[in-house]
């Protein structure tokens, strides 16, 4: 058995430095990095990676271009710890966080200890504290809000406690009581 079937993670990387332009092959060695470190803190780091990759992405393949990066809710937040906070540190006002409500129909996701198969799930829940109500409440199928700098009636209600689908890639999960001071709207470009 030769040296590189003993160890085919090493063959492997030899192959990538091989095929990756050279200005990529120290981005790929700190992805390598950043996948080993995830195991010793996976929440803190996989986040903060996760930040650290989209800024890479956005300075150094898309320089002077504005970038949509899609993430679940929590992940794009501009609270502390969470990717957005990190990337609202760094971008500062040029980092704008855009959320999403569920309040019922159909999805796909995958089944919580369901083996990772993506299933059809159905919803139709309306809780009486949701944060979707006041939305549903227009009759209208979709909307876009603009939360930044909301009248006070409106901020009043946002700071209440509220509880709201955190659906991802699996479900069910719970209702989490969340307010919109939690969600952090961020602060407008200028001011």
């Amino acid at each position: 058995m030769s040296k590189d079937d003993s160890f085919p993670a090493l063959r492997a990387a030899g192959s990538i430095r091989q095929h990756l332009p050279r200005g990529l092959v120290p981005r790929a060695s700190s992805v390598v990095v950043q996948f080993e470190s995830v195991t010793d803190d996976p929440a803190r780091n996989r986040e903060l990676f996760m930040a650290e990759n989209a800024e890479w992405i956005a300075e150094k393949e898309h320089p002077s271009e504005k970038i949509m990066l899609w993430a679940h809710n929590f992940h794009v937040a501009s609270a502390a710890g969470w990717m957005g906070g990190y990337l609202r540190r760094h971008w500062a006002a040029r980092y704008l966080s855009v959320g999403f409500l569920f309040d019922s129909g159909d999805f796909n996701a995958v089944t919580q200890g369901g083996g990772g198969v993506r299933v059809h799930h159905a919803s139709s829940s309306h809780a009486a504290d949701a944060f979707e109500k006041p939305f549903r409440a227009t009759g209208l199928p979709r909307l876009i809000v603009d939360l930044r700098d909301p009248p006070p009636a409106v901020a009043s209600e946002l700071a209440r406690p509220h509880s709201m689908w955190n659906i991802g890639a699996v479900f069910p999960t719970p209702r989490v009581t969340r307010t919109a001071s939690r969600i952090q709207s961020p602060p407008r470009a200028g001011t």
